[in-house]
């Protein structure tokens, strides 16, 4: 297969940090090489954050046909990742990574099946990747069923049955569903303490398959059920390596508010500063979220930063920091968004997300 430019241009790149002390093997990368050079320019690991790059690579290598690559670049399709948002596209690059021999993409095809309400394909899809054994196949297609996402077709007290059992049996996805229900308000005939406490004991192993997961979905489980009693072990949580991003600066924010809420712009702006670009944009909303003035403070301080002059940093919507948000929406091109009011949803989206793609080093 011929590359395409931006494939040949990090070749150069990778190649200076893969080449062996001796010499003796190519200057070309691998496709192993070039799918997580790939993945790191998508998150900004190590590298300046550049997803059309990332995505062009990966349409590079799901071309040449790598099922894993299929795969990924149909995830860039769904989620909009260096290109526009597009469905269509998303479910061919599945199918075709699924016709590659690769059952593990039966699942994500679901997903994306199901949020077109294509129930008989969905379940199809989920029975199939149950079949092949696909590692939490079977707990996703449990738990469609319990939700009722199956439409019609849902079985929804068998779907509760079978993730009950699942559980008892040691699938941790299924006892991870359970655990997200529980934190919904659902009720199931089964020892929750002991769901629980197996769940805490997994996020607990940092060998565990599941320990990130695990930990993930403790803290949120925790927040929403256990008010201030869990705050120690979410505490201890919050301080799991390799936490994703956006879990990290979500559930960091909530614990801010919740345990030092007269200091909670301190503890945001330490929180945005120090999420990745991935996570920045969600970090900034939910913080204007959970308090207008800490957002406002964070915002002055980003202003400056970019050459404006918003005025003091009080953390309040002053004249002058009116005026300067006012500016960067009209220089930026969002100014019909921010006529809508500088604290309204769409007009902090647009900012932060701006912010985000032009963070000050």
């Amino acid at each position: 297969m011929e590359h395409s430019f931006v494939i040949k241009a990090v070749y150069l790149c990778i190649s200076l940090i893969i080449l062996p002390l001796d010499g003796n093997a190519s200057n070309t990368p691998t496709t192993k090489e070039l799918f997580a050079h790939a993945e790191a320019l998508r998150v900004g690991a190590d590298v300046k954050p550049d997803p059309t790059a990332a995505f062009q690579i990966m349409m590079d290598l799901a071309k040449a046909g790598n099922a894993r690559a299929q795969d990924k670049l149909a995830n860039y399709y769904r989620l909009g990742v260096g290109t526009a948002v597009n469905t269509e596209n998303a479910a061919a690059w599945y199918k075709a990574a699924i016709k590659n021999g690769r059952d593990y993409s039966r699942v994500p095809y679901a997903r994306l099946l199901l949020k077109q309400n294509a129930f008989a394909d969905a379940l199809s899809q989920l029975t199939l990747a149950t079949k092949a054994d696909i590692r939490g196949a079977a707990a996703l297609l449990a738990a469609t069923h319990h939700d009722g996402s199956f439409g019609h077709l849902s079985q929804r007290d068998q779907g509760t049955d079978d993730l009950i059992k699942l559980s008892q049996a040691g699938d941790v996805v299924a006892s991870l569903y359970l655990l997200q229900h529980l934190a919904r308000g659902n009720k199931f005939d089964m020892d929750t303490d002991r769901l629980f406490q197996d769940a805490l004991q997994i996020s607990r192993d940092p060998t565990h398959r599941y320990h990130l997961k695990t930990a993930e979905v403790l803290l949120a489980y925790l927040r929403q059920t256990n008010g201030r009693k869990g705050l120690s072990i979410r505490a201890e949580l919050l301080q799991t390596p390799n936490l994703r991003g956006r879990i990290w600066v979500a559930e960091s924010l909530y614990f801010a508010i919740e345990t030092t809420p007269e200091t909670f712009w301190k503890a945001s702006e330490k929180i945005v500063i120090s999420a990745d670009s991935e996570s920045y944009t969600r970090a900034l909303f939910l913080t204007s979220r959970l308090n207008k003035n800490a957002y406002v403070r964070i915002l002055q301080k980003e202003l400056t930063a970019h050459g404006y002059k918003p005025g003091r940093t009080s953390g309040y919507l002053t004249s002058a920091t009116i005026r300067a948000i006012t500016k960067l929406c009209k220089d930026i091109g969002i100014l019909n968004t921010c006529r809508l009011g500088p604290l309204k949803s769409s007009s902090i989206k647009e900012i932060a997300k701006w912010l985000s793609n032009n963070r000050q080093s």
